[in-house]
């Protein structure tokens, strides 16, 4: 019975030494904190996202950080590690210690940008190099105008005065924009308005009535990027 007892014990013993050395063999991997910053303009005081549209460049940086338990949430050094950047799929750099990659887009709006970076790591409990990677998704936008105006409510008074603003998103930078102007579908002379176009309602205006006006924001640099706002002002 004795011997038993011990053959049971000594098996449990080494049961649980294997559990744990299982437990203990494999150092945490270390975590991405991962940026990209889009090359396209906003309006003031936007405090939201810059999204890329097409012919505009996108600057995606990372930190590699380790979760090791004696070096637990700091920048681990990979200056002298290689770096895998690949852009949907298909690898576009091989860069020693890189923490930046500056993409030059050519996808239309509604597209996606499929990032992965794979950086060499070293396992000190393994003894072996591998490695980790992570992925990012940008999507792609299309340039926009929102339109507001110096009036909360939209509503002008006959013999009044109102501005209209246009207010330009997400065209690539630097740039080159022209606005057309048009009340009711009839272009507005140019005269250096701007993105602002003041307007005076006359006594003529029917009260109650509603204007519709419009801005065309074109890139004078590229064809291709042009979008329009519009915006109702209701006369009382």
């Amino acid at each position: 019975m004795k011997t038993k007892q011990v053959i049971i014990i000594g098996i449990a013993v080494v049961g649980v030494a294997v559990l744990f050395g299982v437990h203990t063999a494999y150092a945490a991997d270390p975590q991405f904190m991962t940026s990209w910053h889009a090359y396209t303009s906003v309006p003031t005081g936007y405090e939201g996202k810059a999204f890329p549209v097409q012919n505009s460049s996108v600057d995606v940086a990372f930190e590699l950080i380790s979760q090791d338990k004696g070096s637990k949430g700091k920048i681990i050094d990979i200056s002298n590690k290689k770096v895998r950047w690949y852009i949907n799929g298909k690898i576009v750099s091989r860069v020693i210690g890189s923490h930046h990659l500056k993409i030059n887009n050519q996808m239309i709006s509604g597209d996606k940008i499929n990032v992965r970076i794979a950086v060499e790591y070293y396992d000190t409990s393994q003894d072996r190099t591998y490695f980790p990677e992570t992925s990012i998704t940008i999507p792609v936008k299309s340039p926009r105008v929102a339109m507001t105006t110096s009036s909360v409510n939209d509503t002008v008074s006959v013999n009044g005065d109102i501005t209209v603003h246009a207010l330009p998103f997400f065209f690539p930078q630097p740039t080159s924009l022209s606005v057309d102007w048009s009340v009711d579908g009839n272009a507005v002379d140019p005269d250096n308005h701007g993105l602002d176009l003041p307007i005076h309602v006359g006594a003529n205006a029917p009260e109650s009535g509603g204007m519709q006006v419009s801005a065309l924001v074109s890139d004078t640099g590229d064809s291709t990027q042009d979008a329009i706002g519009s915006t109702i002002i209701y006369v009382q």
